[in-house]
């Protein structure tokens, strides 16, 4: 009888187990603030934590020289902000789409970064190149394990726009996938070799 018994309990204590992973982030800039880039070297605040499923950052970036008494400046704007991945999850895919509004032309990259400490300071995970009059989409697909990571995106002008203002806009998009933690997966073993056995 104990036998029997002690499998049942067992698959209930698995399917019972809290789940750590946070809901999905929806972030848009336009109605939750803005992502104001911290100088480089400081930590980025606050990390967003991703949730299993499709995690969305939306944004915008300007660069600005029309009033700049020197045109042959290099304004930017940068948007960096770091993120977790859950410690039952995989960053499987990441997306990022870019739209140009109606203005004066300018540079636009982004680069995905390890930690939270924004860009140049550490070798990128994966880098864009420099784009013109960005209208384009980018789709990466990974294996990212739980950790922080950082996505700077960046637009900035140059000494080929002088005196010029731009935006563009942008969509972030970061597919969590759910993987059983290893204690998980033990005791849904031990249980299930209990009911085999029954």
């Amino acid at each position: 009888m104990i036998a029997k018994v002690l499998p049942k309990i067992q698959l209930i204590f698995f399917l019972s187990l809290p789940n750590a992973t946070a809901g999905i982030l929806v972030y848009d800039e336009s109605t939750d603030g803005d992502i104001a880039s911290p100088p480089i070297g400081d930590p980025l605040n606050p990390i967003f934590n991703l949730g299993v499923g499709v995690n969305t950052v939306t944004g915008a970036m300007t660069h600005d020289t029309r009033n700049q008494s020197d045109p042959i400046q290099f304004p930017h704007d940068f948007d960096s902000f770091a993120f977790s991945v859950p410690n039952d999850g995989l960053l499987t895919v990441l997306s990022i789409n870019a739209t140009e509004d109606q203005g004066d032309p300018g540079y636009f990259r982004w680069g995905l970064y390890p930690g939270n400490v924004g860009a140049r300071l550490t070798s990128p995970l994966l880098i864009s190149a420099i784009t013109v009059n960005a209208s384009k989409a980018w789709e990466y697909r990974l294996d990212l394990n739980p950790g922080v990571y950082n996505l700077t995106l960046n637009r900035f002008g140059g000494s080929a726009f002088p005196r010029q203002e731009n935006t563009i806009g942008y969509k972030a998009r970061f597919s969590v996938q759910q993987v059983p933690e290893p204690s998980s997966l033990a005791i849904f073993g031990i249980g299930a070799l209990g009911m085999i056995g029954t």
